[in-house]
């Protein structure tokens, strides 16, 4: 099965998203709700987990569960 171009880039709007809100705080000089380190652990879950998914679906695996990957 061969990952389609809207998977990719839905993907890649998680991840712009994530960036986004590190601007915004920074420009609107907002609090943030979490810290930096926990922003940059939480990027890179989501990213990691992007990349997964995408190998999996790429190897020809109809779904892929999601709900028992974590980070620790």
């Amino acid at each position: 099965m061969q990952t389609t171009g809207k998977r990719n880039a839905n993907s890649g709007l998680i991840v712009d998203a994530t960036d986004m809100t590190d601007e915004i705080w920074k420009e609107e000089l907002l609090t943030p709700l979490i810290s930096q380190t926990t922003m940059e652990a939480f990027r890179l879950t989501i990213s990691s987990i992007i990349g997964i998914v995408v190998d999996l679906l790429g190897d020809n695996y109809t779904f892929v569960l999601t709900g028992k990957l974590n980070q620790d």
